[in-house]
């Protein structure tokens, strides 16, 4: 399977707003992704339940036709895929590294920590993550769509 150039994931409002502006709906106005131009864009979405609701899969669908990765649209993820967004290769171990590092004891210390970390990342963090996705693509395609050998891009000082 050829895997498409551009990846999106559209959660974590208040960190990709950084980068790219309001992409993601609030919770009061849904319809606002829709108004952004995303005809060059993929949607690829992972399989938690909560990411399945009925209203959920119609604005995916509506907002990316044909270019919506989910088990339940037209494209499903390949099983044991390497992960080639920069949330999954980069993002979330860097944030759970960071979030953790003063030991948090409560939940509200850790609602505390959570948004101070995200809002720490520099956008030429993002830009350094974005451009590695690229490079892993270009290699995973190379390969011939099998993982990456030990593949680590530096992404942070």
């Amino acid at each position: 399977m050829r895997l498409p150039r551009r990846l999106l994931v559209l959660w974590l409002q208040n960190l990709m707003h950084r980068i790219f502006g309001n992409l993601c709906p609030s919770e009061n106005k849904p319809h606002e992704v829709v108004e952004h131009d995303m005809g060059d864009y993929w949607f690829q979405q992972d399989g938690a339940t909560c990411h399945r609701a009925r209203l959920t899969m119609d604005l995916l669908r509506t907002t990316f036709p044909n270019r919506l990765i989910s088990k339940y649209d037209n494209f499903d993820w390949p099983a044991h895929s390497p992960d080639l967004t920069a949330p999954d290769f980069f993002l979330w171990g860097y944030l759970k590294g960071k979030v953790y590092a003063d030991k948090p004891a409560t939940l509200q210390q850790l609602k505390v920590n959570i948004p101070r970390e995200i809002a720490a990342i520099q956008p030429e963090t993002f830009q350094k993550a974005m451009e590695n996705a690229e490079k892993r693509a270009d290699l995973c395609e190379a390969s011939g769509g099998g993982h990456l050998a030990d593949v680590i891009f530096k992404v942070t000082k």
